[in-house]
């Protein structure tokens, strides 16, 4: 497979022991068969599992402060030179991915023109694409002013909330402002949304008032739903992954029973999942 110097990756990693989780090594790996241009980012990574990584990415070690957007922005000085980008893919370490290459198939679909693109989108509290998986599309995107302004003006910020507010939503807010399309790639079908909402009415996390009777239901109300939470098996089955807290908190008690079926029908999907969820 011929690697594609257009393309790059920055991830994000975390971990308090310094570990490096299977799954996310088989993603940086697969990763590396894509583009020569892999950055890994990692407040606190063990140098035995450094090692093991560097082989397939530039490997960062960094002081603990400012989250995952501020191990973007350490990537992306890293990278150098970004004049022969055609995309630059930011991930952490947020999700599972059952299968590497199942996922960036999937995502690494032709664009047309610039945009900032993710897995999924959200509205909880604002319109957004959520930052566990973004890219931004285009080369005249990489290399604009707009993109260098928004970087070189980042400073790490230590609270998680205001890490949120100012750059992931932040983020999608200032480069829609700019004339920059915010979209994802995963656009729930109508079924699709219908089902979050009955989800959300079922949890009692959206109300339906009483009378009448019949209602009608406005399926553009489930956009204001995460759909990690509310379509996490729709992502699972197109994209492979499913976000670490789903799994961890589950806090909208979500059925996981097909997932269970799935990992107990499968050992390597199961081994994944413990690996990940071992803290």
């Amino acid at each position: 497979m011929s690697r594609d110097p257009a393309l790059a990756f920055v991830v994000a990693h975390y971990h308090p022991r310094g570990k490096l989780p299977v799954h996310l090594f088989n993603l940086v790996r697969y990763m590396a068969t894509l583009t020569e241009r892999v950055v890994f980012v990692s407040t606190g990574i063990a140098p035995a599992e450094a090692a093991r990584l560097a082989p397939h990415a530039k490997v960062i070690a960094r002081d603990n402060v400012g989250y995952d957007f501020w191990s973007y922005k350490i990537g992306i000085d890293a990278l150098g030179e970004r004049r022969g980008l055609a995309r630059l893919v930011l991930c952490n370490d947020s999700f599972l991915t059952f299968d590497p290459h199942q996922l960036c198939t999937a995502f690494l679909q032709p664009v047309a023109g610039p945009a900032l693109r993710g897995i999924s989108a959200s509205r909880q509290r604002a319109p957004h694409v959520q930052s566990y998986w973004v890219a931004f599309e285009h080369g005249s995107l990489i290399n604009g002013a707009e993109f260098a302004r928004w970087w070189g003006e980042m400073t790490p910020r230590s609270e998680r909330e205001d890490v949120i507010v100012s750059y992931e939503l932040g983020m999608s807010a200032r480069f829609a402002a700019h004339g920059v399309p915010v979209k994802a790639a995963y656009e729930p079908t109508n079924e699709e949304l219908l089902i979050a909402l009955c989800r959300a009415i079922e949890r009692r996390c959206v109300r339906v008032e009483q009378p009448p009777r019949l209602c009608t239901l406005n399926l553009d109300a489930a956009l204001e739903l995460n759909p990690t939470h509310f379509l996490w098996d729709a992502l699972a089955a197109r994209y492979a992954i499913v976000k670490l807290e789903f799994l961890k908190g589950n806090p909208y008690r979500m059925d996981l029973t097909a997932l269970l079926q799935r990992v107990n029908a499968e050992p390597l999907l199961l081994r994944l999942m413990q690996d990940a969820l071992e803290e």
